[in-house]
């Protein structure tokens, strides 16, 4: 199970050998480890390789009063390895995607519970897309077409992104590739609209051309696709700012 963790590392990231990215997931343990509970951390080592548990149970950095903020992780994990912190942030995201491939999603989850908000950025234990794009991430989990998703993913995603927070709706575009991402944040605004259910159908169905109920499966679609892809927490940040009513045809976000 050890080499599986750095191999399943490796895989997301660009790491010089087996050797690098053993350090780096250690140094990513132990600077984990320093920003959990004792609690939080015997459970999470219970989980892990025994190679690697140590490097979470009793860290070699000492437990820290608060967290480390999500910069001073980065900045600590860039200088350990000795790259910058745009590679450490690749790295940290590949060590995550296999932690939660070996310990399971749900443990990773609450340890990330423990963590300020902005570490969702590298925790993306929701499944962030790879090679696929989110309209054909929409077929897969519905029964809309190829076509019918391509139409569906960018009227939904840019109704969205006006009747959310700017800040929201580029938390959650952190897990989409482009151009979903870029779809999610360009209706976006500081004040966002306030516009009820019934108008954010009629605006999708006016983008898909579409009737009102075609628009409403639309949204629904897409509402599952992002649901499969984003970290609960950012969706449930987002879901905040929508009223119940959303969870009509936003069921799989609004509805939770």
């Amino acid at each position: 199970m050890t080499r599986e963790l750095v191999e399943l590392a490796r895989e997301g990231a660009d790491f010089d050998s087996e050797t690098d990215a053993e350090e780096f997931v250690r140094d990513v343990l132990e600077a984990l480890g320093a920003s959990l509970s004792p609690g939080e951390r015997r459970d999470l080592a219970a989980f892990l390789p025994a190679a690697f548990a140590d490097d979470v149970e009793d860290p070699g950095l000492p437990p820290r009063r608060e967290p480390f903020t999500y910069d001073e992780f980065l900045d600590h994990l860039a200088s350990e390895a000795g790259i910058d912190t745009d590679e450490a942030e690749r790295r940290v995201r590949a060590v995550t995607a296999a932690l939660a491939r070996v310990v399971g999603e749900p443990e990773l989850d609450d340890a990330l519970a423990q963590l300020p908000p902005e570490y969702d950025r590298a925790f993306q234990t929701g499944g962030k897309l790879s090679e696929e794009s989110f309209a054909e991430a929409v077929a897969d989990v519905t029964d809309l077409s190829e076509s019918e998703a391509e139409t569906a993913a960018p009227a939904t995603l840019r109704t969205l992104g006006e009747r959310v927070s700017r800040g929201e709706a580029e938390d959650v575009a952190e897990f989409l590739r482009e151009p979903a991402d870029e779809w999610l944040v360009e209706e976006a605004a500081a004040d966002p609209g306030s516009f009820d259910g019934d108008e954010f159908v009629r605006r999708v169905a006016v983008r898909a051309d579409v009737d009102e109920q075609t628009a409403r499966e639309y949204a629904d679609a897409a509402s599952d696709a992002l649901a499969g892809i984003v970290p609960t927490r950012a969706l449930d940040r987002m879901n905040e700012q929508l009223p119940d009513e959303y969870g009509e045809f936003l069921q799989p976000i609004a509805g939770r």
